[in-house]
């Protein structure tokens, strides 16, 4: 590879870096202003608001968002790059964890699920629409993939999820969640038919586990085609 190419490997891979920083600096502005209106909204006791998936995941990603741009800002200054394996993954099942509430938020306004998000309020506008696009863009764009990662390993992108149905099904379960803050109605283990709540936990699961899979082989793929543009690019200046 010549020094010219190289020089442009390493001006797109810094501006992806540059950019990655913007994006994830949003959705940590973006998510702390969301949890300041709900809290102002809820003012009896917002505590009772983690009980729903989209919270606690946009908390989630909020987290990895700000732990990214640091990371990226880090990158950006000094020029070199931070392996971070790890953090690959937590930024991979962040945003599975949003295309699941955006799935989730899709089946609520079918006509057999009881579920009806207030989609149009700003806190959740931008736990259910923003969040979750900023995010999913942000990964797909602008992350440097992992050189490889095994069918199996797509599991360890759907952690957050497991952990809170592991949580909240047995709180249900025990009637410590009174049924009048069960935050979904899949989640009615008491009083809905054993297919539906079966159904719910199999469309999550596996959508999940697709999407993980799905969202790092487009991650690669767009890293992939721009460092063929830019060779390309390269070679048609030579020729």
């Amino acid at each position: 590879m010549t020094a010219a190419v190289q020089e442009q490997l390493l001006s797109h891979y810094f501006w992806k870096k540059m950019m990655n920083m913007l994006l994830c600096t949003a959705v940590l502005v973006l998510g702390i202003s969301a949890f300041l209106v709900g809290a102002a909204q809820n003012t009896e006791n917002w505590l009772t608001d983690f009980r729903f998936m989209t919270v606690n995941g946009t908390l989630y990603t909020v987290l990895i968002a700000g732990l990214t741009a640091a990371v990226s800002a880090k990158e950006f200054i000094s020029h070199k790059e931070i392996y971070k394996t790890i953090l690959y993954c937590l930024r991979l099942s962040s945003a599975v964890t949003e295309c699941v509430i955006v799935m989730v938020v899709a089946l609520s306004f079918l006509p057999f699920i009881p579920d009806n998000p207030d989609i149009l309020r700003y806190d959740s506008f931008c736990m259910h629409v923003v969040i979750p696009l900023l995010s999913v863009i942000s990964f797909l764009l602008f992350e440097t993939p992992e050189d490889r990662m095994k069918p199996l390993h797509h599991i360890s992108s759907v952690w957050l999820i497991a952990a809170y149905a592991a949580v909240m099904i047995p709180l249900i379960a025990m009637g410590v969640i009174p049924r009048r803050y069960i935050p979904y109605s899949f989640l009615d283990i008491g009083y809905q038919p054993l297919w539906y709540v079966l159904l719910a936990g199999v469309i999550v699961f596996s959508g999940a586990f697709l999407i993980a899979g799905g969202l790092f082989r487009l991650n690669q793929r767009y890293t992939d085609r721009w460092i063929v543009r830019v060779i390309r690019y390269e070679k048609s200046r030579r020729a």
